[in-house]
């Protein structure tokens, strides 16, 4: 009975949403914020005047998505509620700020250009996006757990 709840068409689509919507979702808004860092002028002109508001939006949506893929991996099953929250929150600050001050200090560097900014930035996003997910792929599969421990 109780493989039969975890397989309703509810739990499958509550699953498809936390674990494949909301980091999707993420990682567009943290995309879209890259270029808000590195292009504002191209952004602005783009959203208009609810430019600040929306920046915002796309920044607190990047921290959802990447948060709830952090907070249901697998490696963190062992963990107490608390903690896993503790953990996926502090990880992507780390990971979401640090983009955000490698962003506006390349800014700084490169030149003027619009299209090479933008292309820095979608490009880095892009590779660190790669690389942890990557990097947690690894560390899901030196966990102890099964991969049915990924569903609740």
């Amino acid at each position: 009975m109780e493989d039969l709840e975890k397989n309703s068409p509810t739990q499958t689509a509550r699953n498809v949403f936390l674990d494949v919507l909301l980091p999707v979702s993420g990682c567009i808004s943290y995309e879209m914020f890259s270029v808000n860092i590195m292009n504002t002028t191209h952004i602005t002109k783009f959203l208009g005047p609810s430019h600040p508001v929306l920046a915002e939006i796309l920044w607190f949506n990047a921290h959802c998505g990447l948060g709830i893929y952090l907070y249901r991996q697998k490696i963190f099953h062992s963990a107490p509620i608390s903690y896993r929250i503790v953990y996926s929150a502090f990880l992507t600050a780390m990971f979401n700020f640090g983009s955000a001050l490698l962003w506006g200090t390349s800014k700084m560097i490169l030149p003027t250009s619009s299209g090479i900014r933008t292309l820095c930035g979608v490009g880095s996003g892009l590779v660190f996006l790669f690389t942890g997910w990557h990097f947690m792929k690894f560390l899901n599969t030196k966990s102890s757990f099964s991969s049915s421990d990924n569903e609740e």
